[in-house]
């Protein structure tokens, strides 16, 4: 072993430790920063497409759509000869795979728009943008919702339930997709652009408040430099 007053002698780097654990799959990070980025994953949901319960892995998914009975159908790739249990899955796999965009392969075309989606449930709740059909109604406040799962999240605003918590800084909220919106602080993330100056946002409606400054003061950023940079 060489000695440590040898000059041509480097001593190794110490070993990073990894203490920041995520508390759904365990995984090790160093920092918090690449922790809240790798949590960011466990938010994706998977619906039902029965009742639009939503679920982090499609394996769960499937176990629970069981539950709901009735034969289950399996659509197959033409092409590969794949199975799928859900004709949107089929979809993304022949978009993914084979090039086939959804417009030649779904077959839930709205009456309206002729807007395509992947399963008659999506379909009919679309549909309602045109219709203006809101028949979930709220027991305390009276307003409409076109989903079931819509009514579901805009309850715990009366019921004062958080029950989503973020796990970098602990602070609740009444739905999931607000912790992902509010992991963007702990990442840093910022996916909303203004596509007149290039200021970045967390939040779409934040970008579409500031876009809409370019359009009442009658220019652009490139007109007026500094003038419309969020505060």
């Amino acid at each position: 072993m060489p000695s440590v007053h040898n000059e041509n002698y480097i001593a190794p780097e110490p070993l990073k430790v990894k203490k920041f654990e995520c508390k759904k799959c365990f995984r090790s990070f160093t920092n918090a920063g690449n922790l809240a980025r790798h949590e960011v994953t466990h938010l994706q949901q998977i619906a039902c497409d029965v009742c639009e319960k939503k679920f982090t892995t499609y394996s769960f998914m499937l176990k629970h759509r069981r539950e709901h009975g009735g034969n289950l159908s399996f659509d197959n790739c033409h092409i590969c000869k794949e199975t799928f249990y859900k004709h949107s899955e089929l979809v993304r796999h022949l978009e993914r795979e084979h090039n086939i965009p959804r417009s030649e392969s779904s077959p839930w075309c709205c009456r309206f728009c002729n807007k395509r989606m992947m399963t008659k449930l999506s379909l009919g709740i679309h549909e309602r943008i045109h219709t203006g059909q809101r028949p979930y109604i709220c027991d305390w406040c009276g307003v409409g919702f076109r989903s079931k799962a819509n009514l579901l999240q805009h309850q715990p605003v009366h019921t004062g339930q958080r029950k989503y918590n973020c796990t970098v800084c602990g602070k609740a909220f009444s739905r999931k997709s607000f912790v992902t919106t509010h992991m963007r602080v702990h990442t840093g993330d910022r996916p909303y652009d203004c596509d007149v100056c290039g200021a970045k946002f967390t939040q779409v409606g934040d970008m579409r408040r500031h876009r809409k400054k370019h359009d009442e003061n009658g220019g652009s950023a490139k007109d007026k430099p500094g003038a419309y940079n969020k505060t």
